[in-house]
């Protein structure tokens, strides 16, 4: 009976407040089991690397560019399967030295891939792929009936 007039005693919580706050404890202490990882590089870990790559359209070809800071061609493979694009490859560690102290590395390293579906439209005969100051660029032509297929239609006005 006294407890509700002293303002700094615990009052009951509402039962949902306290099944959600149990739910987070549960989902914090689920992450903590995997390393610390935070739920931004999920399913990637901290030694994991993953290319931005950047898909546009326009009427005659679909085009890609990934960014591969410090790699090479050699470093990447370019597949097409069943109509899925896959661009592959690792980008290595460098040999820490020995003499420097690091307070901080934050560039990442590992193996990736990353598969793009193409629609059925496509020379899959006439891809090409370049790779320039770091940039993987591919373009896909389309088929000449894909070309065709959009078409402009007047709205009129009554």
């Amino acid at each position: 009976m006294f407890k509700n007039l002293i303002p700094w005693q615990k009052k009951e919580e509402n039962p949902l407040l306290s099944f959600r706050r149990n739910m987070d404890k549960l989902f914090e202490d689920f992450v903590d089991d995997f390393g610390g990882m935070k739920l931004a590089s999920w399913p990637f870990g901290k030694d994991s690397f993953l290319p931005s790559v950047d898909v546009s359209e326009d009427a005659k070809s679909i085009q890609v560019s990934a960014e591969l800071p410090g790699m090479t061609e050699k470093d990447v493979e370019v597949c097409l399967h069943n109509n899925v694009l896959t661009v592959k490859g690792e980008k290595k560690h460098e040999e820490e030295k020995k003499e420097q102290n690091y307070h901080c590395i934050e560039r990442r390293y590992g193996s990736f891939h990353r598969s793009i579906p193409l629609p059925e439209e496509v020379e899959t005969e006439k891809i090409e792929a370049s790779f320039k100051n770091g940039i993987l660029s591919i373009v896909i032509p389309k088929k000449e009936t894909a070309q065709e297929k959009g078409k402009k239609i007047e709205i009129k006005t009554s």
